[in-house]
């Protein structure tokens, strides 16, 4: 959640995913850009993320 938070202090897109450590609950309390909850929706996240960008 701290990384989140370091994302939103300096305006940079964080994704949150929540098979880790923190609960589901507390990080969307923590308002990331992008909460994710599989392994496969990080994948198409970075995808369009990388799209976006060329």
């Amino acid at each position: 959640m701290r990384d989140v938070e370091a994302a939103a202090s300096q305006g940079v897109a964080a994704a949150a995913v929540t098979w880790g450590y923190a609960r589901r609950e507390a990080l969307a309390a923590a308002s990331p850009t992008h909460l994710v909850e599989t392994a496969d929706d990080l994948l198409r996240l970075a995808r369009r993320r990388g799209q976006s960008q060329s």
